[in-house]
């Protein structure tokens, strides 16, 4: 029995029913088209209904299922172990049973994608058919069979996750409930089944604004969880843009309804601070992901209004992609419907079970005397040219001696070896075409090679572009960087999730810019843009008039159109225009209703000069009206004023006649008259015409896109090349589907869902090319019951992809398609190419390249698997390592290996990859190592880790290489993200170690073959060898080591110039002799932990992605050196150049000893020096050769130290370039608030009722520099003071004044103290923003109590935060003149001025010495004229103001900002430092541009007494013979 929620009612809690539109339905041809696109150029003129009615949909839709109603259950939604979680009992009411929930429709074209309430409360199992042509289905083989069946498929994959989610919350929210709210909770949550989400409590509406794209959104704030407050929750994955949540609410009515929306925007507790007053809430912009759905946008406007009375919560699913599976499942529907097939359909779906495919050539190529021509492969530089070379598919295809001939010229002409070129004639001469590449074997270089012939044969074949699709971007650019080095540069590039910025002049965009659009085309496009600007528009004023809770024009319209038509005319007449001029429609439009709002506010008809500047308020800045407009838009412009004045008159001396002539009444009477229309008009139908709106609204969203669909269509049909990713192809199939494309070349096709595949089959495609190898990694699925991996997924096997199933078919009598394959590696040594050879490739060859592989220095074995039975780790059961799985123990070892082959002195980090199946591990190997070396994860790896809460934002390293030019960076990453990747050596972490025989992840054979196929040089297997032998691979590879000797529980290393000895390395901390050595010379290999001095890049600036600076710490680090020592105790040290010298010997000539102070046994203790000098003297090299010892970590302190002025300089490139982007937005949202402040101070509104509407507008106007200044903050905080802080850290370590000019100038920094200036500048312009807005409110006199209350809490506000801003200030001046920072030093006194021109301008006093404060400022003006006197113009203006001959002072003249601006024009290289220490560029400045050249002053001169000059001439030669300094009378 299933336990039912039952409220206290008695109730169960089930899927909520909305109800009706009060709208009325009118027929579609009583309705204009017109004015439901966006305007009528008819108006009144016009016979059709006007009214915002409902309009039948003009798709059919979906049929409604009857079935009971699922209810809410108290038990966990859970499925019995080894069970399948879906049956086989068909959909709908071919069910036995009947249809599950209101979504179960046998035709996929009816479900929708995201799952319904009914559906989620459902109990019973979904149906999804198995994938076998033989198993049971209720439609026959073909087609549209196996597009429900990977259509069923992956939405449960994809949508099971979101469906067990939103039951759990369900369950949480009932609960919530009867429980009071509490500020402080654990958002994060985890169903039984394993699933984790956030759930985020006490959700409200706060407003609704009207999107050009997405319609009708919404703002909603909620209880923000403590972890997130303040600015926690920007650096967190949480509410990211474009992440799909669920509003899950319940109603009065105890019925469940859930909401799918997408996030837009957010903004943090900080930035909500002026609307909710508090440091709790934080909010989200939401849209609908099914913008279509009316019901969804009516339920959520009742809820914002209190119509319904629902309490929500947020859902927020991390790891769904619902971009990345809707447009997918969307286009499989689509194709369902058409009547058109698939490309080869009859070998992917042939109509009886048990046929083979077959293969034939391309149709253009089956034509007598086609040849494909071969001539852009031959090799660069032949002296000769032959003739031509080509191929003639049907020559190959009939004749086996001509396809060989075929091959040798292509391996004699051209670098493709034996593989490729037979691959490449293959691929050329079959329509359908499948290639295998091994690892190594080069399968982009056939891609390309490929792309280069079909390109060369256009002019034979067709001129309709090549598409090229991969699996993800960094695969697709790295196709596209070949194709272009190749020569092909007319390709274009869809999708915009590149992290390459040269693909930005290959994309859509950058193409289209370039194409000539026909008439036709413009009038087209300016037409869709006009209805979508017309609709915005209404649903704006729809929306603003919600929010402030008042009548809008739209809804008093239809008021009285229908009850007070002569008042209507009172109103409307002023607003018409001539009807024959569209431009003079479309201007009247956008200020439409103008003449409401002026009757509104007490406006007189009258006088028509307010009414034109309401008019003309009302257009915003729409371009009509700027100065820059053409003749065509002022003329446009007076012809409407001039109707509008004509109009007004016309009205005023009319007769209304309904008797009361509307434009007579007081201001009170017409309040009253607003009241009762409020009254009479039904709150339900204002909300449901708003819905109605945004239904109209995304009708002609669609149209716009079509639109440009078509002209983007023609764009792409003069490219060469069309690349993009499978969610790309998927999301523009439509757009696609107009170029008749033939040629499909898809890059690693092993990792691509059977069902993306399909999406890139049009069926004008002739030629499909498909590359990669299904014995590598599958697709990635979320439910283990439809993998291959277990047992009963092997009917279902959606993570197998089309390649896997044409090549290797599971279908007993069915034989796999004629395909291709690589044979000759060129990246893994033979010895590591062997266990491939021994398992899956027994064909595979070695090319010269990877036999020529250099052995792994210091090691005997460049292949070995270290064997023990230390057991895994056992986390807590509550903690988030629970749900995957690590091992301390090979987590050392793999640690001491690394360090090992860093002190080799052979390797970099970047030479080394740590691979590992299990985030756990990957986790404790980020722990492990941050503080030893730069880590480098991919973004997959680094998203999954944040996610599973097993790292903190502030502990993931990278999730990419930077652009500082490390020395060098560790990689770690899961197996799944490292396909298609390689590196020198790679040491794999199996982690499995358990008595209960769990191989877990490295049962399956694709994963087993990438985590041993990525090594260049040499591989090393870390793990229980006994546990995996119960995988056959693993068996067969530990099989095949232990005949060579390469297993063993001890690492055997070797010494580098006598490699035949080797000595056993079983842990890190042991001292392991070699029992055989019997010289007299004991050689020994040092592993131990010792206390030293380590170099290692601070995390936090790591973390930032800005630069691996050089910090000191102590830390106990497993130091590993290859020391000799003879039975005299001598010590010597052998170099990777192969010379070896006695250790004390090598420190004097290195001059570690005039550096460091060091023990008896020659460890070092602390640093002896006096001055940097001192340590950039040290040799660092071989006296005998003089190679480099800066791999040796016994001398790589003075490498760093040595480098410190470079990673200064780049990190002074980076901050200058943020501190402009600051400036720069922080100028853009002062213009931007002076430009508007005229519109808002029209939109102010006196009388009670527009209280909140003004509160509102005045929230707004902060809101954009409040999030300006906490990112400012957050990057000051977070990036630039521990920046500081570490460069500090090391002039102590070296006893050396973080100040001092003459030891360590450039460590003078003084980047805080502007990124300081810049928050007091962002805080200043907010406090006059709200100094003028309660000028604004004051000016319109409203004495309501609302106004009263907002006018004196602005006055407040910027009283007290001005007072303390001006003693803050006081420290920071303080600091400048420490450091002599003359420039900064003015900047920052002129804006404490200006906090002391606020106060008086609101009468309050400070304590603020301003004529002091002047004299100093006006001092360094004139003494520093190249730096500080650019602020001169700055100081003459606040001066006036101070004086009270000006009203206001600007902190932003041009000198004043000079200097930010030029900040970014710094080049690395040009980093100098002046006598102070201050870092400029000497490219940008000639000069330091903070403290410069001082002018000395100089004396005034002595008065000239012209009484003692009786001529005029002596006294004039006087004059000219007195020397005096100009600058000392400036003023």
């Amino acid at each position: 029995m299933v336990a039912l929620f039952v409220m206290a009612n008695g109730t169960n809690l089930r899927a909520a029913n909305l109800q009706p539109s009060a709208l009325p339905q009118l027929p579609l041809a009583s309705v204009c088209q017109d004015f439901v696109d966006g305007f009528c150029r008819r108006g009144d003129e016009c016979t059709k209904n006007h009214d915002i009615c409902a309009i039948p949909n003009e798709t059919s839709e979906s049929p409604v299922l009857v079935c009971p109603p699922n209810v809410l259950s108290l038990d966990a939604r859970v499925s019995p172990r080894n069970s399948l979680p879906f049956d086989k009992d068909g959909p709908g009411h071919l069910s036995r049973f009947g249809p599950r929930h209101d979504n179960d429709h046998e035709d996929i074209q009816h479900i929708k994608i995201l799952p319904t309430t009914d559906e989620i409360l459902c109990w019973r199992k979904p149906y999804i058919p198995a994938k076998n042509q033989s198993a049971e289905h209720h439609l026959p083989c073909g087609q549209q069979r196996l597009l429900d069946v990977q259509f069923r498929q992956l939405r449960f994959d994809n949508v099971e996750p979101i469906i067990d989610s939103c039951y759990h919350a369900s369950q949480q929210l009932t609960q919530l409930v009867s429980t009071p709210q509490v500020l402080d909770y654990d958002d994060r949550m985890s169903t039984p089944k394993g699933v984790r989400y956030s759930l985020f409590r006490d959700v409200a509406f706060e407003e609704q604004v009207m999107s050009f794209k997405d319609g009708i959104t919404f703002r909603v704030s909620f209880a923000c969880p403590k972890a997130l407050r303040g600015l926690r929750l920007g650096p967190s994955k949480h509410l990211e843009e474009g992440m799909l949540v669920a509003l899950v609410g319940l109603d009065e009515g105890n019925t469940l309804s859930t909401t799918f929306m997408v996030i837009q925007q957010r903004q943090t507790t900080f930035a909500m601070r002026p609307r909710t007053g508090n440091d709790f809430r934080a909010s989200v912009v939401l849209s609908l992901a099914d913008t279509s759905d009316t019901d969804a946008v009516r339920r959520l406007l009742y809820n914002s209004k209190g119509t319904k009375q629902e309490r929500f919560s947020i859902v927020e699913l991390p790891n769904v992609l619902y971009v990345g599976f809707y447009w997918t499942l969307t286009d499989l529907q689509k194709r369902s419907a058409s009547d058109k097939n698939l490309a080869f359909i009859a070998s992917i779906a042939p109509s009886t079970a048990d046929s083979s495919p077959e293969v034939s050539m391309p149709e253009y190529a089956n034509v007598e005397n086609f040849a494909f021509q071969l001539n852009s492969l031959r090799k660069k530089g032949d002296a000769t040219v032959p003739s031509s070379l080509t191929l003639r598919p049907r020559d190959v295809m009939s004749d086996h001696e001509a396809k060989v001939s075929a091959i040798d010229d292509l391996c004699r002409e051209t670098t493709l070896d034996r593989g490729q070129a037979t691959a490449l004639c293959e691929n050329l001469c079959r329509g359908f075409a499948f290639t295998q590449g091994p690892p190594g074997t080069g399968k982009t270089f056939l891609g390309v090679a490929l792309t280069k012939v079909l390109l060369e044969s256009r002019g034979h074949i067709s001129r309709r572009p090549i598409l090229v699709v991969c699996t993800t971007n960094h695969a697709l650019d790295s196709f596209l960087r070949d194709i272009q080095q190749a020569g092909v540069t007319k390709f274009v590039r869809l999708g915009g999730n590149s992290k390459e910025t040269w693909t930005k002049a290959f994309s859509l965009r950058a193409a289209a810019r370039g194409l000539k659009k026909t008439t036709l085309e413009k009038s087209r496009e300016s037409q869709a843009h006009r209805q979508v600007e017309c609709l915005t528009t209404e649903g704006t004023c729809w929306c603003e008039s919600l929010n402030a809770d008042v009548l809008s024009w739209p809804a008093v319209r239809e008021l009285l159109k229908s009850r007070y038509p002569a008042i209507l005319e009172r109103f409307t007449g002023l607003e018409k225009v001539d009807s024959s001029r569209l431009s003079d429609i479309r201007l009247a439009r956008k200020a439409g209703g103008f003449a409401f709002e002026f009757w509104g506010t007490g406006g007189d008809i009258n006088d028509l000069d307010q009414l034109l500047e309401k008019f003309s308020s009302m257009l915003g800045n729409q371009y009509e009206f700027q100065d820059d407009a053409d003749d065509g838009d002022l003329r446009t412009k007076y012809r409407v004023l001039d109707n509008i004045a004509l109009n007004a008159a016309n009205t005023a001396s009319s007769n209304p006649s309904s008797g009361c002539d509307v434009w007579k009444l007081p201001l009170q009477e017409r309040q009253r008259l607003l009241n009762k229309w409020k009254e009479e008009i039904d709150p339900r139908t204002i909300l449901d015409r708003t819905a109605e709106i945004h239904r109209r609204h995304q009708a002609a969203v669609s149209k716009r896109y079509k639109v440009y669909h078509d002209i983007d269509a023609r764009c792409l049909q003069d490219q060469n090349i069309i690349a993009m990713t499978m969610t790309a192809c998927a999301t523009n199939s439509s757009m696609l589907n107009q170029l008749d494309l033939q040629t499909v070349i898809c890059e690693e096709a092993g990792e691509v869902m059977e069902a993306q595949t399909l999406c890139t089959l049009f069926p004008s495609v002739k030629h499909a090319i498909f590359i990669g190898d299904p014995l590598q990694l599958r697709p990635q699925v979320n439910e283990p019951a439809l993998s291959l991996e277990t047992t009963i997924g092997a009917s279902y096997r959606l993570d197998e992809s089309l390649m896997e199933r044409m090549m290797v078919p599971s279908t007993p009598g069915v034989q796999p398609i004629a395909s291709s394959r690589l044979d000759l590696q060129r990246r893994m040594h033979p010895d590591i190419a062997d266990l491939m050879r021994a398992t899956l490739y027994p064909f595979l060859q070695d090319h010269e390249v990877a036999r020529a592989r250099e052995p792994v220095a210091g090691m005997l074995d460049r292949v070995w698997w270290l064997d023990h039975e230390m057991p895994e780790d056992t986390p807590n059961p509550g903690s988030s390592m629970a749900k995957s799985f690590s091992n301390a123990y090979e987590v050392e070892m793999v640690v001491g290996l690394v360090e090992y082959l860093i002190n080799s002195n052979e390797y970099d980090y970047q030479d080394i990859t740590i691979l590992t199946p299990y985030n756990g591990q990957l986790a404790a190997f980020t722990h492990r190592l941050s503080g030893t070396c730069s880590l480098w994860l991919s973004d997959k790896d680094r998203e999954s880790l944040l996610l599973e809460g097993l790292l903190g934002p502030e502990e993931v390293p990278f999730g990419a290489r930077t652009d500082i030019g490390l020395a060098s960076m560790l990689r770690l990453a899961t197996i799944d993200n490292f396909q298609g990747e390689e590196s020198k050596v790679v040491i794999l972490s199996t982690v499995r170690s358990n008595v209960e025989s769990r191989v877990g992840f490295l049962k399956t054979t694709n994963r087993i073959n990438v985590g041993c196929s990525r090594a260049k040089n040499g591989f090393y297997i870390v793990g229980n060898a006994t546990l995996m032998r119960a995988v056959p691979m693993w068996r067969q590879i530990s099989l095949d080591l232990l005949a060579k000797e390469r297993i063993g529980p001890a690492f055997r290393a070797c010494c580098l110039r006598h490699p035949n000895k080797y000595y056993h390395v079983w842990s890190p901390e042991q001292c392991v002799a070699h029992p055989a050595a019997k010289s007299s010379i004991v050689v020994t290999i040092v592993l131990e932990f010792v206390t030293s001095v380590a170099i290692v890049p601070p995390v936090s600036s790591l973390a930032k992605g800005l630069v691996a600076m050089v910090a000191v710490h102590d830390h106990a680090a497993a130091y590993v050196t290859h020391v000799f020592r003879d039975l005299s105790q001598k010590t010597y040290m052998f170099l990777s150049c192969g010379h070896h010298f006695e250790l004390e010997y090598l420190d004097r000539y290195i001059g570690l000893t005039n550096v460091y102070l060091l023990d008896t046994t020659g460890n070092i203790q602390k640093i002896a020096c006096d001055t940097l000098d001192q340590v950039k003297k040290m040799i660092s090299a071989c006296p005998t050769c003089g190679k480099s010892c800066k791999n040796v970590r016994r001398y790589a302190l003075h490498h760093h130290l040595v480098a410190l002025d470079e990673n200064i300089d780049r990190m002074h490139s980076k901050f200058s370039r943020k501190m402009n982007m600051f400036m720069e937005k922080l100028y853009d949202g002062k213009i931007s608030l002076d430009k508007s402040f005229n519109d808002f101070r029209e939109r102010l509104r006196p009388g009670p009722l527009a209280g909140r509407s003004n509160a509102d507008l005045v929230r707004h106007r902060g809101s954009r520099l409040a999030e300006i200044q906490s990112s400012i903050t957050y990057f000051k905080d977070h990036v630039v003071q521990l920046f500081e802080d570490d460069i500090a850290k090391l002039a102590e370590f070296l006893g050396i004044s973080p100040v001092s000019a003459q030891q360590l100038p450039d460590i003078n920094l003084c980047y805080r103290l502007r990124f300081e200036a810049l928050v007091f500048r962002s805080r200043l312009i907010m406090l006059e923003e709200g100094h003028r807005m309660s000028g604004a409110l004051r000016s319109m006199n409203d004495d309501s109590e609302h106004s009263t209350v907002l006018i004196r809490g602005l006055q407040s506000l910027t009283r007290d935060e001005a007072k303390i801003k001006i003693k803050a200030l006081n420290s920071i001046i303080t600091e400048c003149e420490t450091k002599n920072l003359k420039r900064l030093e003015a900047e920052v006194r002129l804006t404490q001025m200006c906090f002391h021109i606020l106060l008086k301008d609101l009468g309050a006093a400070s304590n603020l010495s301003v004529e002091a404060s002047l004299r100093r400022t006006l001092s360094l003006c004139r003494a520093y004229p190249d730096t500080a006197g650019v602020l001169l113009m700055t100081y003459n203006a606040i001066k006036l103001v101070l004086n009270g001959e000006r009203r206001h002072g600007n902190l932003y003249t041009q000198g004043s900002t000079r200097i930010w601006w030029n900040w970014p024009a710094h080049k690395v290289g040009n980093l100098k430092a002046c006598v102070h220490g201050h870092q400029y560029s000497m490219s940008t400045w000639p000069g330091c541009p903070e403290c410069g050249r001082e002018v000395p002053s100089s004396p005034k001169p002595e008065p000239v007494d012209p009484k003692k000059f009786l001529k005029e001439d002596a006294f004039v030669t006087a004059m000219r013979t007195q020397t005096f300094s100009a600058a000392s009378y400036r003023t």
